[in-house]
């Protein structure tokens, strides 16, 4: 047997690119006695003296919610991996995917975005992950993590092996990898430029 519940929520924001009516609309299916759960979102955005949508939005994720009337963030780990992905307000189009929640720096916000087995980035063994930065009007700096050592670069990129978290220190983000036997810290300066190291790890 299926349950299924939808929640509608409608709210209106003023960014600073024009005043903007959203329609969110989050449904979710899960079948009782049995663990996960399928959930999509939809984002309807429009003006307030149009009928007609601006654009919608449709993700599979759940508890969107908008980040400084520029950005729109969707949760998109529904049982064990925690993730989310990141689009622009303004017009829908998606910023990046990441592994950590959504920090802000300055005008700019920032993730971490992990590959998952099978992912053609991995063709690099030694890739950890990829730190994305951006403004929510400009491009992308994406900055790769890299491990010296192959074997632990794939420890690091472990769901469930590993914890992380990213903050701000300054002008530069710090990413926190937990239980990594030993933990390690990498810095990323936001504005920097080449190599970054910390222990035996490499962001370029």
């Amino acid at each position: 047997m299926k349950c299924k519940i939808a929640l509608v929520a409608l709210a209106v924001i003023v960014p600073v690119q024009a005043q903007l009516v959203l329609r969110k609309t989050e449904t979710t299916r899960q079948v009782l006695g049995e663990k996960g759960m399928e959930a999509t979102t939809v984002l309807e955005v429009s003006k307030p003296d149009q009928k007609a949508a601006l654009y919608t939005l449709k993700v599979e994720g759940v508890d969107g919610r908008t980040m400084n009337d520029e950005l729109f963030v969707v949760a998109r780990g529904l049982e064990d991996v925690e993730w989310w992905s990141v689009y622009r307000l303004a017009d829908g189009k998606p910023i990046f995917d990441t592994h950590v929640p959504v920090v802000q720096i300055g005008k700019q916000y920032a993730g971490f975005d992990v590959p998952a087995d099978g992912d053609p980035r991995l063709r690099n063994p030694r890739l950890v992950g990829v730190v994305n930065i951006a403004a929510a009007a400009g491009a992308v700096r994406r900055v790769e993590v890299q491990c010296a050592d192959a074997k632990r670069a794939q420890l690091l990129r472990s769901y469930f092996d590993v914890r992380r978290t990213m903050a701000v220190d300054g002008a530069s983000l710090v990413l926190t990898f937990r239980d990594a036997a030993p933990d390690v810290t990498v810095r990323v300066p936001v504005n920097g430029a080449g190599p970054v190291r910390a222990c035996d790890i490499v962001a370029r």
